[in-house]
């Protein structure tokens, strides 16, 4: 059994670990914003958000930083809510983190805006495939996982 000492710290790290990830992921949107004005040319209904960060970007380091910080926030919020839910999913956690992996290494490894055919296209595009089509199953798998908690029945249709 766990000492009330444990459960503290358990509650505790799950709130923070939550806190960064909510953050991680209003600063992505804040930073592409500002980013994309900075960006001569670039408009948030017609470009990728990887062209912030590309080799030819005027500001690439401010989105390469973004999806270090952002993909992070992902892999923290990915293993506290492993930790928070009674029930947890494997399956749920390996396409989390399959996300905040990809995210982060979108920032080690940008391509090219103009030249979608580089090698160093094809490695950004390599590392965000996965973490794309993840973005697209999570909230189909995370679903089926609250359908079967009792406290979390009534979000499984979101």
């Amino acid at each position: 059994m766990k000492s009330i000492k444990q459960s503290t710290a358990s509650a505790s790290f799950i709130k923070i670990g939550a806190l960064i990830g909510i953050s991680a992921s209003l600063l992505f949107i804040i930073l592409v914003v500002i980013n994309g004005f900075l960006y001569s040319g670039y408009s948030h209904l017609t470009n990728f958000m990887s062209d912030l960060g590309a080799i030819e970007a005027p500001y690439p380091y401010i989105q390469r930083i973004n999806f270090f910080q952002f993909g992070s926030g992902i892999l923290i919020l990915a293993i506290v809510t492993y930790k928070a839910i009674e029930k947890p999913s494997v399956l749920v956690l390996v396409v989390q983190l399959i996300i905040g992996i990809g995210i982060f290494l979108s920032g080690i490894f940008p391509g090219h805006s103009n030249d979608p055919d580089s090698y160093e296209s094809f490695l950004h595009n390599l590392v965000g495939l996965p973490a794309f089509l993840a973005i697209i199953v999570t909230p189909l798998l995370s679903g089926f996982l609250f359908r079967n908690i009792e406290r979390w029945r009534n979000l499984y249709l979101y």
